[in-house]
Order: structure tokens, then C-alpha cells, then sequence
């Protein structure tokens, strides 16, 4: 069999049309990149049977054959609102971040303050204070409670804390020697 004779695909002529229009040669196992190539834009896209092609992938990938016809479409305007909204999400980002370090820093100045003893006895005693002011309106006092169970929450969260650890049953018993224990009535008449 020469070479010749090999079944070698046919080029085969496609009709671009759309945005921009054409008819081209491509081969069957060429990328539909190509066509992207051709007019020196990466920008545009490229459907054919309603699917959006990929271009990746090869002409024969999509069973695309001679005299078949592919939409070129423009491709998106950039628009203020887009870039201004990834301006504000950026933002977002920054104002999160802030709130974050900040909310970090204060549960460890919380947990410095509670270690302190006077530090902890003061801000007992104020707490106090304010309870026996506001104990008497109701709908205060929910809110207060509401504020102290949610830091007390954020607290428990923030702070990792380990299981006990309990030693493994011994299998066998020991077979060591109790140490003597002397009381001070031994001591004195020895």
C-alpha cells in the first residue's frame, strides 16, 4: 500500500459567518483554534449546531464536514459595570479582611484580659451593674443576654480545645514494689 493510497482526511471547506465572515480550508484534525488564528483574534467565539465550541478541541471532534456553516461571535464588551463591580467585590474582600484581623485581635486581648484577675473582677463587677440597671425592661434584657451568649460563643469557637487524654488499661498487673510510706509517729520513735 503506498502512500498514496493511505484513507488521508480531505481538507474540507467551511463557511464562517456572523461577526466575522469567510470560507476557509481546514483539515478535519485541525483545532478549531484555528479559526481564531485565521482573523488573529483569541477574543471571538465560535458556535455550530448551538453548541459553543472549544478551541482545543479538532474539527472532527464535532463531526464538523464539508459546506458546513459556523457562527463567529463578537466577543463581550468589557463594561464599566463589570470592572466596577469587581472594584467593589475587591473592596468587599479588603472590608472582610479588616473585620477579621480586628475581630481576631480583640478575642485575644479577651483572652489576655481573663487571665488578668483584676481585669476579670472589674468587668464581672460592670457587667453586673449594667444587669441591675436594665434587669427591670424586658426586651433589654434579651438583647443583653442575646450580645453575652454570642460572645460567649465566639469565644468557645475561636479557642481550640483538646480531649483528654487517659492512659491505655494495663493488660497485666505490676509487679513493682509499693514505696514505703512513713508516718510521723514512725519518724519519732525511730
Amino acid at each position: 500500500m503506498s502512500f498514496d493510497q493511505m484513507n488521508l482526511p480531505q481538507p474540507c471547506q467551511i463557511h464562517l459567518k456572523g461577526y466575522r465572515e469567510s470560507d476557509i480550508q481546514v483539515s478535519p484534525y485541525e483545532t478549531v483554534g484555528y479559526i481564531n488564528e485565521h482573523f488573529n483574534d483569541n477574543e471571538i467565539r465560535l458556535v455550530y449546531k448551538g453548541m459553543l465550541l472549544d478551541p482545543s478541541l479538532s474539527f472532527s471532534y464535532y463531526n464538523i464536514q464539508h459546506d458546513d456553516t459556523i457562527i463567529v461571535v463578537q466577543p463581550r464588551p468589557v463594561s464599566s459595570r463589570k470592572s466596577r463591580r469587581e472594584h467593589d467585590s475587591d473592596s468587599m474582600m479588603d472590608i472582610h479582611y479588616e473585620r477579621l484581623m480586628k475581630q481576631k485581635k480583640l478575642m485575644m486581648q479577651e483572652k489576655d484580659n481573663a487571665q488578668n484577675d483584676m481585669i476579670a473582677l472589674e468587668s464581672a463587677r460592670l457587667l453586673d451593674l449594667s444587669f441591675n440597671k436594665i434587669s427591670y425592661r424586658p426586651t433589654s434584657y434579651r438583647r443583653i443576654c442575646k450580645i453575652i451568649k454570642k460572645k460567649s460563643d465566639n469565644l468557645e469557637n475561636s479557642f481550640e480545645t483538646q480531649g483528654t487524654v487517659l492512659p491505655e488499661k494495663a493488660l497485666t498487673p505490676c509487679t513493682e514494689f509499693l514505696p514505703l510510706i512513713s508516718s510521723n509517729s514512725d519518724a519519732q520513735s525511730n
